[in-house]
């Protein structure tokens, strides 16, 4: 599957539960370069996991090829332009955990100061949107620590159409692997500025 646009080819402006201003636009090589230090720094409240500026810029990690990561990906930005949040996406192969092709969120961060204000949420939801009218698979898929701490993560996942498949076993941690299904006519609630 060939994907040769970006999701976001325009930054769009999006309203928080809180009020909140926030901008996506697509995390390219040329914005991940640029904001590498801020998006090390932000990856990095994610537990479990330590990236730094080479794995933010890469399109492999050992064996993992991310496939179209540059069309799929996104940057969080506030108003100033300044990072606050990414999601890094890539194409996902049928593999031995899921069976279908599927657009794979693979990191998504916010700053710590800005959780809990439902940016994320709209975040997602504004993301399963256009990953739904522009590329045609019919999953989206994402992996969420099954920890205590993390239970209100996977129940946000939930509540936006995610379902749990199946538990991926590391060393150091479980993950519940998660898939949405493409819902055809679902709407997203999601506050786009004016």
């Amino acid at each position: 599957m060939e994907i040769n646009e970006p999701l976001f080819d325009s930054p769009l402006q999006v309203i928080s539960d809180k009020g909140d201003c926030v901008w996506l636009s697509m995390l390219d090589q040329n914005s991940a370069r640029r904001h590498a230090a801020a998006l090390v720094e932000i990856h990095n409240l994610i537990p479990f996991v330590r990236w730094t500026r080479n794995d933010i810029l890469s399109n492999q990690i050992g064996q993992r090829v991310f496939h179209h990561k540059w069309h799929l990906s996104v940057l969080i930005t506030c108003e100033r332009g300044d990072p606050i949040g990414f999601l890094v996406s890539y194409l996902r192969l049928p593999d031995s955990n899921f069976d279908c092709v599927s657009v794979y969120m693979h990191r998504m961060a916010i700053l710590a100061a800005l959780q809990r204000r439902g940016i994320g949420r709209q975040i997602i939801s504004m993301y399963l949107h256009q990953v739904f009218i522009k590329i045609p698979v019919d999953y989206v898929t994402l992996q969420a620590n099954d920890t205590v701490e993390n239970a209100r993560i996977i129940g946000l996942y939930e509540a936006l159409g995610f379902t749990k498949i199946k538990k991926v076993f590391y060393p150091e941690k479980t993950d519940w692997l998660m898939a949405c299904p493409r819902i055809i006519g679902k709407s997203f609630p999601v506050h786009i500025a004016k």
